[in-house]
């Protein structure tokens, strides 16, 4: 979260609404970039690809409750919230007219693809490194 403790009561009172003008632009910039990136489709075409993993007829199952039990709205609000505290301005601005360009489409469309074939090594990574430290205790 991001707060702005000025030393001064009067810098504070003369910084506040820029400071807010700039949250509101920076929030507007973050949600400009994920309407171009919309969760729902990331996480649907991402469950799609990674059902390829799983034995076949278990995946309309492992489809259908990505479809139905992931909150996009959760995920979507924690990745705004995560955005505005991360970037500037200049840099959500940059990722919307990217991804809002042809090429950032195309990028964007490959990313479940993409997302599929380097999470089962990010799991197994993780996996190993929790079993590591367990043994180390």
């Amino acid at each position: 979260m991001k707060y702005f403790f000025p030393a001064l009561l009067l810098l504070f009172s003369l910084s506040s609404a820029t400071f807010g003008a700039a949250s509101d632009e920076k929030q507007a910039a973050a949600k400009r970039y994920l309407a171009t990136t919309p969760m729902s489709a990331m996480v649907n075409d991402m469950a799609a690809k990674m059902a390829v993993q799983i034995p076949a007829d278990q995946r309309d199952n492992f489809i259908k409750v990505m479809a139905e039990e992931v909150d996009i709205a959760l995920l979507e609000s924690a990745a705004l919230d995560a955005m505005v505290e991360t970037f500037t301005l200049e840099e959500l601005n940059a990722f919307a007219d990217f991804y809002e360009s042809e090429v950032g489409q195309s990028a964007m469309s490959k990313f479940g693809t993409y997302m599929s074939l380097v999470m089962p090594a990010i799991q197994q990574e993780m996996v190993r490194v929790i079993k590591t430290a367990k043994e180390t205790q």
